[in-house]
């Protein structure tokens, strides 16, 4: 199946999520912050993880559309460890998650395969 227009288009608010994430997660967890637009080498790098974020939604919602199961699963499940992983990066200033983090990530995992299993049972054309 071909990805349409709208599918395309669909990039564009994902990304903007992406980087409004990322400055939210900045401007509200993270302590050093230096000035306005003052960013760590940290928080650039986090950044830069959103592009695979980006994609990764965008895969799991197509997925979604087309009633692809073990795509939804492996794009919800990879999805939530990168948004886990950019989260803690930023709030610890560094890419070493503390042992209660890890265990946060088991919470994350079970919320999004939650809202992807009902997103499937509501908006799949199957």
């Amino acid at each position: 199946m071909s990805i349409t227009t709208n599918e395309f288009l669909g990039l564009a608010p994902i990304t903007a999520l992406a980087f409004m994430y990322w400055l939210k997660e900045i401007y509200l967890y993270n302590r050093r912050l230096d000035g306005l637009f003052n960013f760590s080498r940290v928080q650039f790098t986090v950044l830069s993880m959103y592009l695979i974020w980006i994609a990764l939604t965008w895969f799991s919602y197509l997925a979604i559309a087309r009633g692809d199961i073990p795509i939804i699963i492996a794009a919800s499940i990879c999805r939530s460890v990168m948004g886990w992983y950019t989260l803690i990066s930023i709030v610890n200033e560094n890419f070493i998650p503390t042992r209660q983090q890890v265990k946060g990530l088991c919470a994350i995992l079970i919320i999004s395969l939650t809202w992807d299993a009902t997103n499937y049972l509501i908006l799949a054309k199957v």
